[in-house]
C-alpha cells in the first residue's frame, strides 16, 4: 500500500468518514471537487480497499448513487499508551476498531522495557491477527505531560520521572522502524473524540482529559491543534501556585479516598469507588469544582466550542458528577441566557489516548496531515 494519499483523495475519505455510507452524488455538497474528480477518485479509493461500496442509494429522481465509507481492512496501526500505572498495547484499524489489545507486566517508568515489551506484544499481535503487512500505517504512542521538544521529549508526572528529556520517537523508531510518532495522551484523546465520538458530528470543541493530572485537548473546524510549541490545550498551566493541587486530577481523587480509610490505589479502581460514593469523594468534588468551572469559562471564552467533552481516564460516572455540578454561564445583562456550550461525557470507549495514538498514525501517514 502506498501511503500517503493526495490532498484530493484524503478529503474524500474524511468526508466518507463523517458520512458513513456518504452517496458519492452527495459527497459534492462537502467538496469543490467535480463530480468527474470523485468518481474516479472514489474508485481508485475503493480498488484500494481504504473506501468500501455500498448499493446504490435511491434519493429522488435520476440514477441511484452508490454509498461509500471506510473500510477498516484498509489500514491497521500499533498503539502504545503509557500511562502513570500501566502500559497498554492494542492494534487498530482504520475505522478505529480496537482488533486487539493488552496490559503489559512491565513498569511503566522503566523506558527501555517499555520498548521491549512494546515490541514484543505488538509482533504477538500482529501474527494472531494475520494482517496484511503492506497495510501497517505505523506506531503512536500516547505519553503524559507536556511537550519539551519537537522530537517527542515531555515533562512527564513523578510516576515516569524516568521519561522526563527522553525523547521518545528517536527511543522508539530502531526497533519499530521509521513510522512513530509520539503525543501528548490529551490531545490524543481529543483526536480519537474527533474520529469516533462527538467530532463526527461536532467540528469544533474543547476535551478536557482527567488523568493522573489534568489537561486538555482543542478541535477546531475539525483539526486538533497543536500550537507553536506542541502544548496548545495545556489547560493546567492556567493555574495559580495556590490552587494549582486542587486542580480536578484524578491523583488527588485517589488521595482523598485514601485519606478516609480507602484502599483505592489505581485509576481503574475509581469507577467502583464512585459508583459507591465512598467517603472522600463528595469532599474532592467540592474542592476542584471552582477550578474546573475556571477552565470551562476560559475555553468558552477564548475556543466558543459546540461543545466541552469530559474525557480521559475518569470513569464515565465520574465525567457524568463533574460535568453536572458546572456553575451554569453568567446571564447577560438584561438577564437572558447567555450561548454557551454543551458539556457531556466522552463517547470515546476504552482508553482515549491509546485509541488516539493510532488514529493520528493514520492522519500522519495516510492523510498526510502536517501536525
Amino acid at each position: 500500500m502506498s501511503f500517503p494519499l493526495s490532498r484530493s483523495a484524503a478529503e474524500i475519505v474524511e468526508i466518507a468518514r463523517r458520512h458513513p455510507q456518504v452517496a458519492r452524488a452527495d459527497i459534492a455538497k462537502h467538496t469543490v471537487l467535480s463530480q468527474q474528480s470523485i468518481h474516479r477518485i472514489t474508485a481508485d479509493l475503493v480498488a484500494r480497499e481504504l473506501l468500501i461500496a455500498h448499493d446504490p442509494i435511491a434519493d429522488g429522481r435520476g440514477k441511484p448513487s452508490p454509498g461509500v465509507s471506510l473500510n477498516g481492512r484498509g489500514a491497521h496501526a500499533t498503539c502504545i499508551s503509557i500511562n502513570t500505572d500501566s502500559v497498554i498495547v492494542a492494534t487498530i484499524d482504520f475505522c478505529g476498531a480496537v482488533l486487539a489489545s493488552a496490559t503489559l507486566d512491565v513498569d511503566p517508568d522503566d523506558p527501555n522495557e517499555v520498548v521491549k515489551a512494546s515490541h514484543a506484544e505488538a509482533l504477538k499481535q500482529g501474527a494472531s491477527l494475520d494482517l496484511d503487512a503492506n497495510r501497517f500505517a505505523g506506531v503512536g504512542v500516547s505519553m503524559h505531560g507536556f511537550r519539551l521538544s519537537r522530537d517527542g521529549a515531555f515533562m512527564t508526572p513523578p510516576p515516569l520521572s524516568n521519561w522526563v528529556d527522553l525523547p521518545v520517537t528517536p527511543l522508539f523508531t530502531p526497533i519499530f522502524g521509521p513510522h512513530v510518532f509520539a503525543e501528548n495522551n490529551a490531545t490524543l484523546g481529543a483526536i480519537a473524540e474527533s474520529w469516533v465520538g462527538h467530532g463526527v458530528t461536532t467540528a469544533t470543541f474543547g476535551y478536557l482529559s482527567f488523568n493522573h493530572g489534568f489537561g486538555g485537548g482543542i478541535v477546531h473546524e475539525g483539526n486538533p491543534i497543536f500550537g507553536a510549541n506542541g502544548n496548545a490545550g495545556e489547560i493546567g498551566t492556567i493555574y495559580s501556585a495556590e490552587i494549582e493541587l486542587n486542580r480536578p486530577r484524578l491523583e488527588g481523587l485517589i488521595r482523598a479516598l485514601q485519606t478516609h480509610g480507602n484502599d483505592i490505589q489505581e485509576i481503574a479502581q475509581l469507577d467502583d469507588a464512585v459508583r459507591r460514593n465512598l467517603p472522600g469523594l463528595s469532599e474532592w468534588l467540592e474542592e476542584v469544582m471552582p477550578q474546573l468551572d475556571l477552565i470551562v469559562r476560559s475555553l468558552t471564552a477564548i475556543l466558543d466550542p459546540e461543545k466541552i467533552v469530559f474525557g480521559g481516564e475518569a470513569p464515565r460516572v465520574l465525567q457524568k458528577k463533574l460535568l453536572e455540578r458546572c456553575a451554569p454561564r453568567r446571564p447577560d445583562r438584561f438577564g437572558r441566557t447567555a450561548p454557551a456550550p454543551l458539556l457531556v461525557p466522552s463517547l470515546v470507549k476504552g482508553d482515549p489516548a491509546l485509541l488516539g495514538a493510532g488514529i493520528q498514525v493514520f492522519r500522519k501517514r495516510i492523510l498526510a496531515k502536517e501536525t
